[in-house]
């Protein structure tokens, strides 16, 4: 089963300074990869494409998805994460940490999963998130082969003034 998986980050955030910028040398100039390409504690990658998904069609109009880097996983950890939740092994990930460490950081994320290539089309839920133990929980279901199903989800700062379904 393919998984791919976008990371919705904002802009505005000096946290981002944890995903390191990869870079070509040649001889002693370095050059930026195309697309760029971002490593996490120098091990999950995570590429940044011009041209994003239209999740526009699926977020809510409050959010404004102008103010968001997306990074898109690449790498295989999603994979060994699939793995172990099906084969109900103990699951000590990559990508798990870094959503427990490093999203935990940021006012607001947002998480997209989808197992079609043509990631918007694989996304059947809009969800927003508590916490990232919840997303956590959220990924290890969608991910069990008998209930692939993909997914936005979405934490945000509720002080920053937006109102959703009466909270503020």
């Amino acid at each position: 089963m393919d998984i791919f998986v976008d990371i919705l980050l904002p802009k505005r955030n000096d946290k981002l300074f944890e995903l390191e910028e990869q870079y070509h040398m040649w001889g002693d100039e370095k050059f930026p990869c195309a697309p760029r390409e971002f490593k996490w504690k120098n091990s999950l990658s995570f590429v940044m494409e011009d041209i994003h998904p239209p999740y526009e069609r699926i977020i809510p109009d409050y959010i404004s998805i102008d103010n968001y880097y997306i990074y898109s996983l690449n790498d295989d950890v999603i994979y060994e994460w699939e793995a172990n939740i099906n084969m109900k092994s103990k699951c000590n990930n990559m990508f798990k940490k870094f959503i427990l460490d490093y999203l935990p950081k940021m006012e607001s994320w947002g998480l997209a999963i989808s197992f079609d290539e043509d990631i918007i089309d694989g996304i059947d839920d809009f969800l927003l998130i508590n916490n990232e133990n919840e997303l956590v929980l959220n990924i290890e279901n969608s991910i069990r082969w008998d209930n692939a199903r993909g997914f936005i989800g979405y934490k945000m700062d509720y002080d920053i003034g937006c109102t959703i379904s009466g909270r503020t």
